[in-house]
């Protein structure tokens, strides 16, 4: 009888700014599986280094290819409940090259250990191209969101266009922003945080501020506070795992519902107040520039009307390094109008002027 699992090899490359590091670190670092198991598998001859085989103490540097060779189920698990396709709605753009969606709130993007089941993936299959590869868990995958956060995440239709893609991102061609509620106010209002970003040591779930970790710089801005929160939009300068969600728990301001970095419960949220708001990037195949916006959902309605009035409100304004880029400000009032689906809207009260 065939067995239910057969050996497929993932390639992963070191990304261009990962200075010097253990090989069991390094992926430790980039996954959910601890040190000793790494040190394990390459005691077992399962993890090759540019075609060598590998001592868990050598070191990986920026573009080094590394082959793990693992046990993967023959094919993708399907929903142990089928439920209907994707909502169209969520589809904020798509042609034969890719689509960009907006994830909602409680749905892990990919299977992995502990979620196999009712996936975006699975929920995407219908508009993806069949992976000749076993095991691929992740087609059409080329960065993630966490399972509590909601907004756009552009997903290949190809295996071609989704190589394109990822490197894009780790070439860091690809503009993410996101609006987020945090706690307190920050001070300076703008800035930028730079601070290495790797597993923690104590809790495998969460990440920190790590010194022997991953390269990581978040811009913020505040846009509107309240006596005990901030509306805040970021900007991805990388992506490493959680990275908003650290960079601002280490400032004192985790996000409000963010239990894992310390956040409290607020208005409309029991988990992490984050929205990837925008996306920009240019076609892999045209190479026409694309900027995609998902609406806030109902839940932001919600928790800004039920924090009252703001006491300051401003747009930011581009920088000389054009994080802020022409046309955000406007972006911005547009997404919080008032939502056809919402009564009231996503709209801030500053003082007694309504904006927008």
């Amino acid at each position: 009888m065939k067995e239910a699992t057969e050996r497929a090899t993932r390639t992963i490359l070191v990304p261009g700014d990962q200075a010097p590091i253990r090989i069991d670190r390094f992926l430790s670092d980039a996954s959910d599986t601890s040190r000793t198991a790494w040190q394990r598998s390459i005691r077992g001859q399962q993890v090759r280094l540019n075609g060598a085989l590998v001592r868990a103490n050598d070191l990986v540097q920026a573009g080094d290819r590394i082959e793990v060779t693992v046990a993967v189920a023959a094919k993708l698990p399907p929903m142990a409940t089928p439920r209907d396709a994707f909502e169209p709605e969520r589809i904020l753009y798509q042609d034969d090259a890719l689509l960009v969606v907006n994830k909602p709130k409680g749905l892990v993007v990919h299977p992995s250990r502990g979620h196999t089941d009712e996936t975006l993936v699975h929920y995407l299959l219908p508009w993806l191209e069949a992976s000749d590869e076993s095991g691929d868990f992740r087609p059409g995958i080329v960065h993630r969101l966490d399972k509590d956060t909601t907004g756009c995440l552009v997903v290949a239709r190809t295996s071609a266009v989704k190589e394109q893609m990822t490197q894009a991102i780790s070439q860091r061609l690809v503009d993410r922003w996101y609006l987020a509620l945090c706690e307190g106010k920050i001070e300076p209002r703008s800035g930028i945080v730079d601070a290495p970003v790797g597993r923690d040591r104590k809790n495998r779930v969460r990440m920190a501020v790590e010194r022997q970790g991953r390269a990581a710089r978040t811009h913020f801005t505040t846009l509107a506070e309240w006596p005990h929160c901030s509306l805040v939009l970021l900007k991805l300068e990388t992506g490493r795992t959680h990275q908003i969600r650290v960079h601002l728990s280490s400032l004192g301001h985790p996000l409000v519902g963010d239990g894992l970095y310390g956040g409290r419960p607020g208005p409309g949220f029991d988990t992490q107040a984050l929205h990837a708001w925008r996306l920009g990037f240019a076609h892999p195949l045209s190479g026409e520039r694309l900027c995609l916006v998902a609406p806030l959902p109902e839940s932001w309605a919600l928790a800004l009307a039920a924090l009252g009035a703001a006491e300051s409100f401003s747009l930011p304004k581009e920088s000389e390094e054009g994080v802020w880029r022409p046309g955000i400000g406007e972006a911005l009032m547009e997404s919080l109008r008032p939502a056809k689906s919402t009564e009231g809207g996503c709209r801030l009260l500053v003082g007694d002027r309504v904006y927008p």
